[in-house]
C-alpha cells in the first residue's frame, strides 16, 4: 500500500502489524516508519515526524528517508539535508531509501547544491527500474521546471506520490 501510494491503507496496515509484533516483543520500528510514510502520502508530514520520534531513525535508512521527506515537506532543509547526507554515508541502504531521500534532498537543498541534487535526480528518474519511484522523482522535477527530462513521455505518480511531489516542489528554492 505504502508503494503504491495508498497513504491511509499503508498506516492502516502497518498499525495493525506493529500490534501485533508488539504482542512478541519484536521490533516494530519498521511498521512506524510504513506508517509515518502513509501520513506523508495523506499529506500530514507533521504526524509522520511525531511518529518518526518513538523510532531509532539514526541507524535506519528508511526512518531517515521519512524523516527527510516529511522535514522538506514543511520547508525544515536542516533536519532533510542532514538525513540524506547521513543516508549517503551508510554502507546498505536499498534503492529505495536512496532514491526517495534524493527526491527530498533535491528539494530541500539550495544554491549550486540543488541544481546538482536535481540534475542527479533526473539522472535517477532516468536509468531507475522502479515505475512508481522514477515517476515521482519526474513528476517533482515536473513540478519545479527542471527541463532536462521529456516529462510527459512517462506514467505520472499514483496516489499519495503525486501529492509528496507537488508538496515537495511548493517548499523547494
Amino acid at each position: 500500500a505504502m508503494h503504491t501510494g495508498q497513504g491511509r491503507r499503508a498506516a492502516e496496515l502497518a498499525t495493525e502489524a506493529g500490534g501485533r509484533l508488539d504482542t512478541t516483543g519484536a521490533s516494530v520500528d519498521e511498521g512506524r516508519v510504513v506508517v509515518a510514510f502513509g501520513n506523508i502520502l495523506s499529506g500530514a508530514p507533521d504526524l509522520a515526524l511525531a511518529r518518526l520520534l518513538a523510532v531509532d531513525g539514526e541507524r535506519s535508512p528508511f526512518a531517515r528517508a521519512a524523516r527527510a521527506t516529511a522535514s522538506a515537506m514543511i520547508g525544515d532543509r536542516d533536519v532533510a539535508m542532514d538525513d540524506v547526507r547521513a543516508i549517503e554515508e551508510m554502507d546498505e541502504v536499498s534503492y529505495w531509501d536512496r532514491s526517495v531521500a534524493a527526491i527530498a534532498g533535491a528539494a530541500a537543498a539550495t544554491g549550486e547544491e540543488a541544481a546538482t541534487r536535481r540534475a542527479d535526480v533526473a539522472d535517477l528518474a532516468e536509468r531507475l527500474q522502479d515505475v512508481i519511484v522514477s515517476s515521482f522523482a519526474r513528476r517533482f522535477l515536473d513540478e519545479i521546471g527542471h527541463d532536462e527530462l521529456e516529462i510527459a513521455a512517462h506514467p505520472s505518480p499514483i496516489g499519495g506520490w503525486n501529492d509528496v511531489a507537488v508538496a515537495l516542489s511548493a517548499t523547494a528554492s
